[in-house]
């Protein structure tokens, strides 16, 4: 996963990212309209690790930009 996805959460695969539209200043205005701590999000995932200290930028990794998910099928 660590050639798929940079530390900070951006996708590295050639040609993804143009895929995806950038967050408009709308989208990210709702994100910074809900009121909400980081210890909320580490709460609920159960831990302490996410991509930002900011809590907008946290919400919107986990919301609204694009991600990678590998599932393993046995």
């Amino acid at each position: 996963m660590s050639k798929l996805v940079s530390p900070e959460g951006k996708i590295l695969i050639p040609g993804v990212n143009d895929l995806i539209a950038p967050v408009t200043d709308d989208e990210k205005k709702k994100f910074e309209d809900i009121h909400f701590k980081i210890t909320d999000i580490q709460g609920a995932i159960g831990g302490d690790q996410t991509l930002s200290d900011d809590p907008v930028a946290t919400l919107m990794g986990r919301m609204s930009e694009s991600s990678v998910a590998h599932n393993s099928g046995d």
